[in-house]
């Protein structure tokens, strides 16, 4: 009985790798990218109101970085979901070349397609829509006026460059973080096939980003309005990195990892809401968070939470990145409607209910025509491969 016990125990802290690359979906996961979507759809609710001249709460700094924190959870996520496929590509001992194809084709057919939709619609379709009229502040350039300049940005998966510029795509600004982590997905996979990908390495390497930052900012007078040091904000390699350092902490059975449990996810979840609620409006920096993020997402990884896998949140997580795309639209199509009728003022309560509820439903569609198509191919790459 005890034999059989200890088997069980080393079973169970073994290493999560198996002949297929990709592993079945994991629902918590899935809820916790819902929960990030909806922080995004909140803050950007209050952001769009603000730039539409409305009353708004976005310049209370509670709601200014609501969406940039949960932007910051996707990038912990994904630089964690990333470098465990990587890896298990590496022990997998296939050929390197092989193993790039394969790694970038699935990129390509997750991000690609859903990506040049909502581009295209934002330059040559909804600008011409008279109820997704969109109105751009004083010290923000709006994109289509100059996208004879800019349109090779939002082309080469470079969005952030225009937005750290301080020119913005109307309905595509969300976009700047997909260009975020595919510059980051170029660089990855040789980290991880042709070093040794060590977590120190990391350490260092996030340590090293975060100073430079700390440097422009302190250092530098006037550095938010410089288009370099607004880049090095949207460009948080630091908070992806914490992800891979999570994914190696599972790939090498460490002991964190073998220890994690309720009360380190409890913790971080403390500490999460309370500097939510004591944040400042001048942050640049969200390492912190991504930390808190990183907890929680080995937790996840390792313990199933019954409350977080409920259909409905592993639904809105399962379409979260078309949710993501297209929620802008949702939020433009009710300000413009409360605009011209203002006997049927929203209050903001009542806004994010119907915000949130039409992006998941342009969400799903957006999914179901676009996003899910490509995705079946993708399976069919990962089966393929587990029969290799």
């Amino acid at each position: 009985m005890n034999k059989e016990k200890k088997k069980a125990g080393r079973k169970a802290h073994a290493l999560p790798i198996t002949a297929s690359v990709e592993q079945p979906r994991n629902l918590n996961l899935d809820s916790f990218r819902g929960l990030m979507a909806l922080s995004v759809i909140v803050s950007h609710v209050e952001y769009i109101r603000f730039f539409f001249n409305m009353p708004s709460h976005f310049i209370e700094p509670i709601f200014f970085h609501l969406g940039r924190i949960g932007v910051t959870g996707f990038f912990v996520l994904s630089g964690f979901l990333i470098t465990n496929n990587l890896l298990k590509l590496k022990k997998a001992e296939r050929p390197v070349a092989a193993s790039f194809k394969l790694f970038y084709l699935k990129r390509a057919l997750r991000i690609l397609p859903p990506y040049y939709l909502i581009i295209i619609l934002s330059m040559f379709v909804l600008p011409y829509i008279s109820c997704l009229h969109y109105q751009v502040p004083p010290g923000i350039t709006d994109a289509r006026e100059v996208l004879p300049e800019v349109a090779v940005f939002y082309y080469a998966l470079l969005p952030q460059i225009a937005i750290a510029k301080f020119i913005v795509l109307p309905f595509a600004e969300p976009t700047w973080s997909i260009g975020v982590e595919e510059m980051f997905y170029l660089l990855v996979p040789l980290f991880v096939f042709f070093t040794g990908f060590r977590k120190r390495w990391i350490i260092v390497l996030i340590i090293l980003l975060v100073l430079l930052k700390v440097y422009f900012w302190v250092y530098i007078p006037g550095a938010e309005r410089l288009p370099f040091f607004s880049f090095l904000i949207l460009s948080r390699f630091e908070c992806i990195l914490v992800g891979c350092l999570m994914s190696c902490l599972v790939a090498g059975n460490h002991k964190i990892f073998r220890h994690m449990n309720a009360v380190y996810c409890a913790v971080a979840c403390i500490l999460l809401i309370v500097c939510v609620i004591t944040i400042h409006f001048n942050l640049y920096i969200y390492l912190h968070f991504a930390v808190f993020f990183g907890v929680m997402i080995l937790y996840l990884y390792k313990h199933p939470v019954t409350f977080l896998n409920n259909k409905v949140m592993v639904f809105i997580g399962k379409i979260s990145f078309s949710i993501y795309l297209v929620h802008e639209i949702a939020v433009v199509f009710l300000l413009n409607i409360e605009t011209i009728s203002p006997n049927n003022e929203f209050s903001s309560l009542t806004l994010y209910i119907l915000a949130i509820a039409l992006s998941i439903l342009l969400g799903w569609i957006f999914y179901k025509m676009i996003e899910e198509p490509f995705l079946k191919l993708k399976a069919k790459l990962d089966q393929k491969q587990a029969l290799q």
